[in-house]
């Protein structure tokens, strides 16, 4: 699922980047802020049994409002 030598970061704006380039499919957006996780060593995506390490600009956790009216 992930590249070996790929970096995934995340900005300070919510951007997901793959080795700098924004990340734009829509599913693949929301699998990486579903499984986001965090543990001693920093931020990581884990899906399954796939693992990979990422940047973190910022905060990784944003609050999306779907505005109604």
């Amino acid at each position: 699922m992930f590249i070996d030598n790929e970096t995934i970061r995340v900005t300070k704006d919510g951007v997901w980047l793959s080795d700098g380039e924004p990340i734009t499919h829509e599913r693949t957006l929301e699998a990486y802020n579903r499984f986001l996780g965090r543990d001693q060593d920093g931020y990581f995506i884990q899906i399954g049994n796939n693992f990979k390490r990422i940047e973190v600009e910022d905060t990784p956790y944003f609050i999306r409002l779907a505005w109604k009216d």
